[in-house]
């Protein structure tokens, strides 16, 4: 397969990291961060293209386009038209954000991307094309990424990445606080690791909502006063605790 890789960010980073010294042959590098461009260009031993008009490759190539969400749609209206393959991998951007190329499809890897840190294992991918042809390119493509393929429509896949933002980003930004709180009260976060490493054990290998525990949960509103009342100094937690709460005690009142 040969390809341009569109961007410097993680993905593009993470597409070098995977494709390099493969059979698949990179065709040029663009990207507005000219030494980042450089960079992933050299590990994939091709050219850093300086215009998206001179990206043309064959017809069986793909047009790797590992950009912000807000870039995809302005980027694939600057190629020229492409026999290839685009590819965006956003989980909530629609395909259609790729016209005026025929052969559009989506690849959006379920995982969190970090800056150094990239998965060794399979990692699911959530997958839509537009023909024939681009199902046979995202194919090849996951193969040499080590994705495990899932069909996810538009509608499906917004909802599943609206499911990710909770279990990871949110669930990351409450960890953060959970950190701090250990450090403001002199107690090392390890203290709390392995309570962490059974709240995600639990979570992974059943239902979450079936071992629910907690004030919230057992109605223990003395105890979510006096938390309350050591978030003192933290008011946007406070607002955060009390809305989580009130979710939890309302999902349960139904059950």
């Amino acid at each position: 397969m040969d390809f341009y890789l569109l961007g410097t960010g993680r993905m593009a980073r993470f597409l070098a990291a995977r494709l390099a010294g493969t059979a698949h042959r990179c065709l040029g590098v663009y990207g507005r961060n000219a030494e980042a461009a450089a960079a992933l260009a050299q590990r994939l031993s091709a050219p850093v293209m300086g215009c998206t008009e001179d990206l043309t490759g064959p017809a069986d190539s793909c047009c790797l386009l590992a950009v912000s969400d807000d870039a995809i749609a302005r980027l694939a209206q600057q190629l020229p038209e492409q026999q290839g393959t685009v590819i965006h991998f956003s989980g909530t951007v629609s395909i259609d954000a790729l016209h005026p190329h025929p052969h559009r499809a989506v690849c959006w890897p379920v995982y969190s991307i970090g800056e150094a840190i990239f998965p060794e294992t399979q990692v699911p991918a959530g997958t839509e094309e537009s023909s024939g042809k681009a199902q046979k390119a995202v194919a090849m493509l996951a193969k040499a990424l080590a994705l495990r393929l899932f069909d996810a429509p538009e509608a499906a896949r917004r909802q599943l990445h609206l499911a990710a933002v909770f279990g990871n980003n949110f669930a990351n930004h409450l960890l953060c606080i959970c950190d701090t709180i250990c450090r403001e009260t002199g107690v090392s976060p390890e203290v709390i690791a392995p309570l962490l490493a059974q709240t995600f054990e639990r979570a992974i290998s059943g239902n979450p909502c079936a071992v629910q525990t907690g004030p919230a949960r057992r109605g223990d509103f003395s105890t979510q006063a006096k938390h309350l009342g050591l978030l003192a100094q933290h008011p946007e937690w406070q607002r955060v605790y009390e809305a989580i709460s009130d979710s939890i005690r309302a999902h349960y009142r139904t059950q």
